[in-house]
């Protein structure tokens, strides 16, 4: 570092290579670097190393550890107190509660594929000043997700592919001032008494392979900022497409491989702020492409895997900026 010159508030990014770690605990020490580390899985990838060195007019210390990512297990783990730390993206579970006790200031965690389970999830910290949460690809269940304390300032949460289940999502105690949030397959069936039936301000929310069905979308809540929804593969028929009152804030509709068919092309009450729609592998004939409202303000359209055919393609409204030609339809219709 004493060779470089890095300006104020700027971020510098050298490659190494570390493979004793001794010497990576030395570099850590000296608060210079974020380190990188991805997992060997017998691809000869070895350990990369990014150091990212920091210099901030701001504060007192000339360069501060910022961001720290570690995928490589270690034997032991003597992680010095980084209290400048900001963004935290560990896989180790075994190093999470001794890390995250550490750091004060953490707005950013990431735990995706660190093989927590229901017995771990009690020993989790995270720091009041969080406000995104990653802990996607674990194997957390109903019994975890009840023991699951969020920070109550958290506004981005990914749970994707997890197994919470029903049960689990009825216990999940989530902020109020979420906004962002991926439950994507946790095999949650009925939503009732959950979460997902209160107001709330989610300008995002996905919840891709958990099969609601009807029951789930007429007793969905969306919030009135929600500018996109994910239902891909929820079993979503007719009838939940009759039920939904859809914000005119939505800006993207995923909606694919459901049972909407003709009936439900039809049922659904579209905003015209819509840009992106989704609808492929819904059983859509021609019935349905008839009487389809799209918006107005349509740029993207997905309908492929239906069974349109020529005269569905002929009787679809398509919007003035939008034509097959444009990629609104699959090729070769």
């Amino acid at each position: 570092s004493n060779l470089l010159e890095i300006p104020d508030d700027c971020v510098c990014t050298i490659t190494e290579f570390l493979y004793d770690y001794k010497d990576f605990l030395s570099l850590l020490k000296t608060n210079k670097m974020f380190w990188e580390c991805f997992e060997d899985h017998g691809h000869g990838w070895g350990g990369r190393n990014v150091l990212f060195l920091y210099k901030s007019k701001t504060t007192k210390t000339k360069y501060y550890v910022w961001r720290l990512k570690i995928w490589k297990c270690f034997d032991v783990a003597p992680f010095p107190n980084t209290t400048d730390l900001r963004f935290l993206d560990i896989c180790p579970v075994q190093y999470v509660t001794k890390i995250t006790n550490m750091v004060s200031k953490l707005t950013s965690l990431s735990l995706c594929c660190a093989k927590i389970v229901d017995g771990r999830v009690e020993d989790l910290y995270f720091p009041d000043t969080l406000a995104i949460l990653d802990l996607s690809f674990n194997k957390i269940g109903p019994e975890g997700a009840k023991n699951l304390k969020l920070p109550m300032r958290l506004a981005t949460f990914e749970f994707e592919f997890n197994y919470i289940g029903s049960e689990g999502a009825k216990n999940l105690k989530l902020p109020d001032c979420l906004t962002t949030l991926d439950l994507a397959w946790n095999w949650i069936v009925d939503i009732r008494e959950t979460w997902l039936t209160r107001p709330n301000i989610l300008t995002k929310l996905d919840l891709t392979g958990n099969p609601i069905g009807d029951k789930g979308a007429a007793s969905l809540k969306l919030s009135s900022c929600l500018t996109i929804l994910i239902l891909t593969e929820c079993d979503i028929g007719y009838e939940g497409a009759r039920a939904f009152e859809f914000p005119e804030s939505l800006i993207s509709l995923c909606m694919g491989r459901n049972k909407l068919g003709d009936k439900g092309a039809r049922n659904l009450k579209l905003p015209n702020g819509i840009r992106k729609l989704e609808l492929y592998g819904n059983s859509i004939g021609a019935e349905g492409a008839k009487y389809l409202r799209l918006p107005t303000n349509l740029s993207i359209l997905e309908l492929s895997r239906n069974s349109i055919g020529s005269k569905g393609v002929k009787d679809l409204k398509l919007p003035a900026n939008l034509s097959p030609k444009d990629g609104a339809l699959p090729a070769g219709w």
